[in-house]
């Protein structure tokens, strides 16, 4: 994001305390503070004002018959890349030190992408936003830079060979784009909810309606057409839609699409109309909220590289106060970065267009270099353990609404056991053939549906897991049903799942046949042993599997820091965790588990008595990390596991 035009026409200081206002919320909702769950609609305030200012400024250019495309570029580079590299270049070294190697590979895929201003595409395609995941990204937060360049290589172009319809049609045109990308986000919102979040196409009805404004006010600003009293009004409007924004909205809304609509809208209302001697204007022009505009650029960069980096080091275990520490750190590290980075890089007087253009070239080049160089050799790589994502036989065993055994996804034309369920059977399945590698099976799993029944787990219409994949869940267990059924090779299913988004976990909603209900312990069960019932009545022997024990961080990323020699911080007891503690936490699920094992309806399979003591659990076993991640087995783990228990023989064994 572009925050700081101090060559725009006619400097209005309340347009940087808009910066400030919104630069805020955008890092305290990153610090994770709860009280601004909204804080990421600072992004989109940023978007508004970008779109307005240069838009502004390319008019007064053209209108004064020195624009040129070269000239635009100029500006955006000697503003963006400066600070931006700075960043970039300090993030390198705690990288290559604390970084895990495929967290290595994934910043190192960062670097080029940045580079290429296409890391809203990359982030895309490998990271939502709101995960704990996507926390840990030091680059994450340049996705809204893609955004903006994205934009700007076509905006100036569109200016120019329109400029000769004239500057009213021009503005029509924005207008109806604007509207175009509007109505796009509002149906990726529910289509394709990441893609909404992260590309071009559906934020740029932000970027234009700055524009609009911009056009708007060109003649007469719009502010000077209205009494003072309406201009107040207006503008005390949009200054309240804005900080309603941060505090009402929260992650869990489609964005954006009309939830966008109260900040965008509000960002508009204050640019339009406070200016000069208005309420507003003074309210957002005191010398430290300006100052705090004027490094808000800076302020961005810097902010997520800390908490991603503080993250990466105590596995999202960071304590408030450290956060809070981090975020008020962001702006001395801000200011230093404005004041001997920002500043003298704009002075043409002395660094010229050439020498702006060819430092930009160079140091783009090597980051795509570094991050080339980290993608493809990582420091311990060699000594690290797998922590691919653990598909079981194939990643081809994904399946969609209907359930066929493809050659991937078995060992056997005839097996005798199904391992069914989600990703907790995925990972079950190398356990099962290292044990036995003349084993019969075939794996019928699909991510977010366990094996239940008539019914799917879904998360809200933003989510990737939404009520579309929950009826495709509902598809595909009836149709492993009727796989079941109808090979009479099978003997024992195993069924295998965390469960909690059945009993209350997650904040997950279920689907069925007959409408929406709500996770409960009793619903759980009721599906589950109709589940049972259903392959009894085929003839066939059931058990059940419980899932690992669960701290409450990354056990894999513990482990392997461990193996690696990367330091750990916080609360961490060498990758060991409070097995009561666990049990707590998972409470609901527990109580499933023993109510399923009730006067021995079924056998339930569990981990815990060969991870844990009376008092806690270890994610490594004689050197080997058990876990990939903070619930699955790695491949290690997984061979390990079940080679050292014999895990075929047992479950056939447990089979009833």
């Amino acid at each position: 994001m572009t925050f700081v035009k101090d060559n725009a026409p006619d400097y209005r200081p309340e347009i940087d305390g808009l910066r400030a206002l919104a630069v805020i919320p955008v890092i305290l909702f990153h610090a994770g503070f709860n009280g601004f769950r909204g804080g990421f609609v600072g992004v989109d305030v940023f978007f508004v004002i970008s779109g307005y200012l240069i838009t502004t400024q390319i008019l007064h250019d053209q209108k004064a018959g020195k624009f040129t495309i070269a000239g635009f570029y100029e500006r955006r580079a000697r503003r963006i890349l400066p600070a931006l590299f700075f960043v970039m270049m300090a993030s390198l070294i705690p990288a290559w030190l604390w970084m895990l190697p495929d967290q290595v590979e994934a910043f190192s895929q960062s670097l080029i992408a940045v580079s290429a201003f296409v890391s809203n595409i990359y982030f895309r395609n490998t990271s939502g936003y709101f995960g704990p995941l996507a926390a840990e990204r030091p680059l994450l937060h340049t996705w809204s830079l893609g955004v903006e360049e994205q934009y700007y290589v076509v905006f100036p172009i569109v200016v120019v060979l329109c400029w000769r319809l004239g500057r009213k049609r021009l503005a029509w045109i924005v207008a109806a784009v604007a509207i175009v990308s509007f109505s796009l986000s509002e149906w990726w919102s529910r289509a394709d909810p990441v893609a909404n979040f992260y590309l071009a196409p559906a934020r740029a009805w932000e970027l234009l309606l700055g524009c609009v404004v911009a056009f708007a006010s060109f003649d007469v600003p719009l502010h000077r057409r209205l009494e003072q009293w309406q201009d107040d009004a207006l503008a005390g409007l949009g200054l309240t839609l804005i900080i309603g924004s941060v505090f009402l909205c929260n992650e869990s809304m489609p964005f954006p699409s009309v939830y966008a609509l109260p900040p965008t809208l509000g960002t508009a209302l204050v640019i339009g109309f406070a200016s000069g001697t208005s309420r507003v204007a003074r309210l957002l022009s005191p010398k430290w909220l300006v100052g705090i505009g004027l490094i808000s650029y800076s302020a961005y960069l810097w902010h997520q590289p800390l908490f991603a980096f503080a993250r990466i080091l105590t596995l999202n275990q960071v304590e408030k106060h450290v956060m809070a520490m981090l975020a008020v750190l962001s702006f001395p590290l801000a200011f230093l970065t404005w004041r001997f980075v920002e500043v003298p890089l704009r002075r043409k007087s002395v660094f010229s267009r050439k020498i702006v253009f060819s430092a930009g070239a160079v140091l783009s080049l090597t980051f795509v270099a570094a991050g080339t160089l980290g993608n493809s050799w990582t420091p311990g790589g060699d000594r690290a353990y797998s922590k691919r994502i653990n598909c079981g036989l194939s990643c081809e065993c994904e399946f969609g609404k209907d359930f066929a055994p493809v050659p991937a996804c078995i060992t056997a034309s005839d097996p005798k056991f199904v391992v069914w369920g989600d990703s907790y059977a995925m990972h079950l399945v190398p356990a099962i053939v290292a044990s036995d590698p003349a084993i019969a099976l075939a794996q019928a799993t699909r991510s977010v549906c366990g094996p239940l029944i008539d019914v799917g787990p879904f998360i809200s219409a933003a989510s990737f897991y939404n009520r579309s994949w929950a009826d495709e869940c509902i598809k595909f267990n009836r149709s492993v049903i009727s796989y079941v059924e109808e090979k009479k090779s099978v003997e024992v299913v195993v069924l295998s799942s965390p469960f909690g988004q059945y009993v209350g976990e997650g904040g997950y909603s279920l689907l069925t046949p007959h409408g929406v209900e709500r996770p409960s312990l009793e619903f759980a069960i009721e599906r589950m042993k109709a589940t049972i019932d259903a392959l009894r009545q085929v003839r066939k022997r059931v058990v059940l599997v419980a899932p690992l024990p669960r701290a409450d961080y990354n056990m894999g990323d513990c482990a392997e820091r461990l193996l690696l020699g990367k330091p750990v911080l916080g609360p961490i007891d060498a990758c060991r965790f409070n097995r009561e503690a666990y049990m707590e936490r998972h409470k609901e699920v527990m109580s499933f588990l023993e109510q399923m094992e009730k006067d021995d309806y079924v056998k339930v399979f569990r981990f815990e008595g060969f991870l844990c003591d009376n008092e806690r659990c270890a994610s490594t076993k004689d050197g080997v990390a058990i876990y990939r991640d903070g619930e699955h087995l790695s491949y290690g783990g997984a061979e390990y596991l079940g080679r050292s228990m014999g895990l075929a023989d047992r479950l056939d064994r447990m089979a009833k």
